[in-house]
């Protein structure tokens, strides 16, 4: 096993540190305030940041990226099959929350991780869609 200063686990608590870091303490992101739950998170300190709503959010948020960025790798949906405006809300909705997540203190930098990866994957779906709709119609039109 590597020392705490090098290796992985030295890379780790590095990385944990400037992630969580920021957002431990701040009191407007605490989740669970109750004094069975403080109780909880002062016996288990390494929990402590997934009572903070700043860690949570963008956490749970993965799931509305991840579906469209795995599906835009793999060339899914098809074209056709795509909700025009889902994707174009998720789109406005990534681009508008990652301007957000650039002015909040502390920085939100999980925020605007995940709402950049939700803009890429939704926009990227948006222009296949229209891609395809333009493509159709052009079709139509020579024939």
């Amino acid at each position: 096993m590597a020392a705490a200063g090098g290796g992985f686990w030295g890379w780790w608590s590095r990385f944990e540190s400037r992630v969580f870091g920021p957002y431990l303490g701040v009191p407007g992101g605490v989740i669970f305030r109750s004094p069975r739950a403080q109780a909880f998170f002062a016996r288990h300190p390494k929990l402590e940041p997934f009572n903070n709503v700043l860690l949570v959010a963008p956490t749970m948020k993965w799931s509305l990226a991840l579906v469209p960025l795995y599906g835009a790798i793999q060339g899914k949906p098809t074209p056709e099959d795509i909700d025009l405006n889902q994707a174009a809300a998720l789109t406005f909705t990534g681009a508008v929350w990652t301007y957000y997540s650039t002015l909040v203190v502390p920085k939100a930098y999980m925020l605007m991780a995940v709402n950049s990866a939700l803009f890429a994957a939704n926009g990227w779906n948006v222009f296949r869609r229209l891609r395809y709709d333009q493509q159709k119609q052009n079709a139509r039109t020579v024939d």
